[in-house]
């Protein structure tokens, strides 16, 4: 691990550790580093929405992969706020992500690439991975930090939507080092950081799970479509993975949702735009 890559993960984990505290939750040891994980895989599945080749949904599925990153971080701390609230957290951070001139300049450019066959496809691939990357590692660090200022000194429960905004306002208030972050993540980014091991992981539990309920051909091709998916995120294969996604359909989906496996629901949400 490089002198960068190590910035970049401890600032990453220093954030999950100081929200860690802040809900006085520090005798579990591992929690910060799962918090930490959690934003990683994410910014790894991220990298998938660029393989969308509508110009425009692409951009839709970013967001929608921010805001479950950001329900799965709730969950883990037991934090009760709401999939609305989260939604609309996640709109305004990315917002702010993106009205700095050089992403938005990346993601407008790659989106529009798409327009153009085979050649421009592949550029907009090139030039959107390590931007969508590092946007959604910095998305996890601000929504990180601005929970731990909120939480030092009341609980979850007095929490209203306006104290969220503003303390996500405040964190984002210090661009240098957001920017500093994204920096990093952005030049470090390699192939090896969408790493889709986990996610090969609960699609293996969830084409069991579908078999055992697939009655028609269709249900029965989507088993086979996951299972495809499967192998290929365990090839580490991102566009072969999220095309198979998205044949695989809305019932892998409800079976997802239905069994708790969020990254798998995550990236077929995704993929299919909701």
């Amino acid at each position: 691990m490089n002198g960068y890559q190590s910035a970049r993960e401890g600032q990453l984990t220093q954030a999950a550790f100081e929200l860690v505290k802040a809900i006085n939750q520090v005798t579990d040891e591992n929690l910060p580093g799962k918090l930490a994980g959690i934003v990683k895989i994410h910014a790894g599945i991220g990298v998938g929405c660029i393989f969308i080749p509508v110009p425009g949904a692409d951009l839709f599925a970013a967001f929608g992969n921010t805001w479950t990153m950001y329900v799965r971080i709730n969950k883990e701390l037991n934090l009760p706020f709401t999939k609305n609230l989260v939604k609309s957290i996640a709109t305004g951070i990315l917002s702010n992500l993106a009205s700095n001139a050089a992403i938005l300049a990346v993601f407008g450019l790659g989106s529009a690439l798409k327009f153009l066959p085979g050649p421009g496809t592949v550029a907009s691939y090139a030039l959107m991975s390590a931007t969508v990357y590092a946007a959604t590692i910095a998305a996890g660090y601000i929504y990180m930090k601005a929970l731990a200022a909120l939480l030092q000194n009341r609980g979850a429960g007095q929490v209203k939507e306006e104290d969220l905004k503003a303390a996500v306002a405040r964190v984002m208030n210090d661009k240098e080092t957001v920017q500093s972050i994204f920096n990093t993540a952005k030049e470090n980014y390699t192939k090896a950081d969408s790493d889709l091991s986990s996610l090969a992981l609960e699609l293996g539990d969830l084409k069991q799970k579908m078999q055992q309920n697939a009655v028609t051909s269709e249900q029965i091709n989507a088993v086979r479509e996951i299972a495809a998916a499967e192998i290929a995120a365990q090839q580490n294969d991102t566009p072969k993975t999220f095309k198979r996604l998205k044949n695989s359909g809305e019932w892998a989906l409800e079976n997802a949702d239905k069994f708790e496996l969020n990254l798998a629901a995550a990236a077929l949400r995704m993929v299919l735009g909701q």
